[in-house]
């Protein structure tokens, strides 16, 4: 009975322990498949107007270095927002909110908690018609819209549409400022237009009469598994022929290795590429009024360059020549990133590094409790500390540990409130680490979280979209988790106005600069307003003409109007009350 009663409950009893078993080995599974990859990136950030105003219900995308999609969600109802499990390496950030200019800005790759505030600038449409020269209308020219005055991101803005049947074109939301127009019609010269302030009316371009010449790019040695394209770019700065329609800067080449490209009356020159492949010569620069012909030849790049990778091994050891298993090996190249890989029971790894033979590469550790100790060690943005060495296959490498620290806690603003979406900088106190700076971001709640970074003191910096700034001192010990502690907030007030013309009406998009007046250069900062190369914080008014600058320091400050004939600056003093300028445009 005990034998029969033994062989009943046996099926079951190996049941328990498959079924044990398949949730070890699917534990362990996740567990490898976790470690092989790099974290996850998680970013927090708020959408605000140029008035440092939430934009409610702003629509946000993350798109990686591929322009592939990977994030998108919207902000609340005063403009914060939060995506995670965004994968590592480099991302750009875009929003739109009503009646706002779509905006876009790159992530800096400094750490796995990242801030990125984007300002959008107020909107309003704009539209036009192209026609030839004989009035009739150019039906599918292609059109781009851009900015005059070269700002940088995020405010830098250019958009490229097509005409209808009837000439016409129509861009939603455009920034409140002059613009230009230029259409391109395959044959002909560049049309062009200034698109005023105002612009109720439709923009008219006419296409001058006159044809370009055609000049022909020959290209040998081209791949037939991939596109070839002949690009247009400009010599000197952005704002050349980045500033003309698509179809008139990039060419397909045919299958018969030939371009027809029409010339341009801006210099630039002419390059050719294709995946894979290296291009002799590399570039041609193209004068205006030369059109003669092109020839570049292709050759497909050897599989040591197009990808790169070295086998490394090596093993992991504390300061007493200890093994250290369990902790994730990562090695890095600019851009490139090899796979993470979890050291054995012995210390060992194998790790495959994204460069050639005796090319230089960054290694570290991705742990919370260790990092490289090794004095050649330097302390990255993101808080790993890296290891500079020549990708050697016969050479194993022998990595030694020391212990980090942990930072964490919760940010507390001047009001009582979490800092949410706060930019966070830690920079070291000890002379033997000078130039360790790492960064991070609060999240939603105004929480940090620093691991793996060196002991010792810090001095915490905190930063808003609204210029707030805490400071704080911090000690990261190697036996317990150091906390923020109080953040001190530099003592300052608001500053806010309108701009108006001589007549009275607001100045839309007006950039309005303002510096320290340090030892009373009023003279200098003059020059700079008047070619609108100012140093120091700006502000752009919205639709109303309005400005507003918060948490502006205590001293004195000059401000004016940025890139006009005549800047007539204003000199103030920053006390505890906010203070209101009223600036003409003239």
């Amino acid at each position: 009975m005990k034998i029969r009663g033994a062989i009943h409950h046996s099926p079951r009893w190996l049941l328990l322990r498959i079924t044990a078993a398949v949730i070890v080995a699917m534990g362990s599974s996740a567990a490898i498949a976790q470690a092989n990859k790099w974290p996850d990136v998680e970013l927090n950030g708020r959408i605000i107007t140029v008035t440092h105003h939430g934009v409610p219900a702003a629509e946000v995308w993350v798109t990686d270095s591929d322009d592939k999609l990977v994030a998108r969600s919207f902000a609340d109802g005063d403009g914060y927002y939060q995506l995670r499990r965004l994968p590592a390496g480099a991302l750009r950030v875009h929003a739109r909110g009503e009646g706002m200019v779509p905006g876009s800005m790159v992530v800096a790759t400094d750490s796995f908690v990242r801030e990125a505030t984007l300002m959008l600038q107020d909107a309003a449409p704009v539209h036009g018609i192209v026609t030839m020269a004989d009035g009739t209308p150019a039906a599918g020219a292609a059109v781009i819209v851009f900015d005059v005055q070269g700002l940088p991101e995020p405010f830098y803005w250019t958009a490229e549409v097509t005409t209808d049947a009837a000439g016409a074109w129509r861009i939603e939301a455009a920034p409140l400022r002059p613009l230009r127009v230029r259409a391109f019609v395959a044959g002909y010269k560049l049309g062009e237009q200034t698109i005023p302030r105002e612009r109720a009316d439709a923009i008219k371009v006419v296409m001058p009469a006159e044809r370009a010449k055609r000049r022909t790019v020959t290209v040998t040695g081209m791949p037939t598994d991939r596109p070839t394209v002949v690009h247009c770019i400009s010599r000197w700065h952005r704002g050349g022929v980045e500033k003309i329609p698509r179809p008139a800067r990039e060419v397909a080449v045919a299958a018969d290795g030939t371009a027809n490209v029409w010339t341009l009356e801006l210099p630039h020159e002419m390059r050719v590429s294709a995946a894979g492949h290296r291009s002799m010569p590399i570039a041609i620069p193209c004068p205006v009024g030369i059109d003669k012909n092109l020839r570049f030849a292709l050759s497909a790049l050897p599989v040591t360059v197009t990808a790169p990778h070295t086998t490394i091994k090596g093993h992991l050891v504390d300061t007493l020549g200890n093994a250290i298993a369990n902790v994730t090996v990562v090695a890095i190249e600019h851009d490139l990133r090899a796979t993470p890989v979890v050291t054995a029971a012995d210390g060992s790894f194998v790790l495959e590094v994204p460069v050639n033979e005796r090319v230089l590469y960054d290694i570290g550790l991705l742990s919370r409790t260790w990092r490289l100790g090794d004095r050649r060690c330097k302390v990255g943005l993101d808080g790993i500390t890296w290891q500079s060495m020549a990708a050697k296959t016969g050479q194993p490498v022998r990595l030694h540990a020391t212990k980090a620290g942990t930072l964490r806690g919760t940010l507390i603003g001047a009001n009582g409130t979490p800092l949410a979406a706060a930019k966070v900088e830690l920079i070291s106190q000890l002379k033997s680490e000078p130039t360790a700076r790492i960064l991070s971001a609060t999240d939603a709640a105004g929480r940090i979280d620093f691991a793996g970074i060196p002991l010792g003191p810090y001095k915490l910096s905190a930063v808003t979209a609204g210029g707030h700034v805490g400071t704080a001192t911090v000690k990261v010990f190697g036996d317990q988790e150091a906390a923020p502690g109080n953040l001190t907030f530099a003592l300052g007030s608001e500053l806010h106005g309108k701009v108006t013309d001589p007549n009275g009406h607001a100045v839309s998009s007006a950039r309005v600069f303002f510096t320290e007046d340090h030892n009373g250069a009023a003279a200098r900062i003059v020059r700079r307003l008047r070619t609108g190369s100012m140093y120091g914080r700006f502000a752009f008014t919205d639709r109303e003409g309005n400005f507003r600058l918060p948490m502006v320091t205590q001293g004195d400050w000059v401000a004016g109007i940025a890139g006009v004939r005549n800047p007539n600056p204003a000199a103030f003093t920053i006390e505890s009350k906010p203070v209101t300028l009223n600036l003409v445009q003239k």
